[in-house]
């Protein structure tokens, strides 16, 4: 079992009790992954990964109930690992999968369909979208997948804002939701907005509000505060270990980017000739500042 086991059944508790506890499932209290927070059981984990989930889940069980199966019933009366574990992986799947396109449709931007095409293959194969991301409903997966949507619409806003601008704070929104670092690339697009479209800022921000607001009213009611702890900033911090971790993140047999995914050295190059043919433009300096910055917090995560 993993952090995120219970992903799926709190999108069921979402879905039919209209909360994001555990308090119907027996058998969680007391779980080392949960906290007791005024008698209800909560994820330590963000939840808003299963909220974003929810009309999946909802589609999954609603197609279950044809072969008689209550998924949330079944669920609530004993736990099923083998059931929840196949769930996460499909879903997850689905979401590696639109993260996939939102890369195609990026490069289709200013690509034929075959380079277009190779750059999602590239993603998708290249990288750990595949061989990680999408095998369970980790956090990283809807934050993959909303980023690379954010991305994608900050490039289409370029030459067509219309409404990619309040999807794009939309999708933005949900990343910061399912993962506290993704606040960086949250201040940069929003920056960016501000300084390239600042005539449609309020547009952005009212689709970054669809999710800020419930995100802020449940953190209050929950815990008395706008975050909850899991995104406090005092998470990040100096470590010791800083200049090992920054090292490591790059180059660690364990865990570094290059050693999974040397294809993205290429990304590299490409905005090394970006910058020598003048090309280089300020949606591109943002996007490698909030790279750069994600590296230097996550790598002064104490643990």
């Amino acid at each position: 079992m993993t952090d995120m086991v219970w992903t799926v059944p709190i999108a069921l508790s979402l879905i039919h009790e209209g909360d994001l506890d555990l308090d119907e499932y027996l058998y969680a209290h007391g779980d080392g992954r949960l906290r007791d927070v005024d008698g209800h059981w909560i994820s330590y984990f963000p939840t808003s990964g299963s909220a974003a989930i929810a009309p999946v889940v909802w589609a999954v069980e609603s197609a279950m109930r044809l072969e008689s199966l209550d998924l949330y019933e079944h669920l609530k009366a004993a736990p099923d690992w083998e059931l929840v574990a196949r769930l996460n992986q499909g879903i997850a799947s689905l979401f590696a999968a639109l993260a996939v396109l939102a890369v195609y449709l990026t490069g289709r931007v200013s690509l034929g369909r075959p380079q277009a095409a190779l750059l999602a293959l590239v993603a998708a194969f290249g990288t750990s979208l595949w061989s990680t991301a999408s095998r369970d409903l980790w956090q990283h997966t809807v934050s993959v997948f909303a980023v690379a949507w954010v991305v994608y619409l900050l490039v289409r806003a370029k030459g067509h804002p219309g409404w990619a601008l309040f999807w794009c704070g939309l999708a933005a929104g949900i990343a910061y939701a399912v993962r506290p670092t993704n606040s960086l690339l949250v201040l940069l697009a929003t920056a960016y907005v501000w300084v390239e479209h600042r005539r449609r800022l309020l547009v952005f921000l009212s689709g970054a509000a669809v999710i800020a607001i419930p995100f802020v009213l449940y953190n209050l009611n929950l815990f008395g505060s706008p975050l909850a702890p899991y995104f406090q900033p005092d998470r990040l911090g100096y470590s010791p270990l800083f200049w090992e971790a920054l090292a490591g993140n790059l180059v660690s047999p364990s865990r570094g980017l290059l050693v999974y995914s040397p294809l993205l050295l290429f990304a590299a190059y490409g905005l090394a000739l970006k910058v020598r043919r003048r090309q280089f433009d300020r949606l591109d300096g943002f996007l490698a500042s909030a790279i750069v910055l994600h590296w230097l917090a996550i790598s002064g995560f104490r643990h």
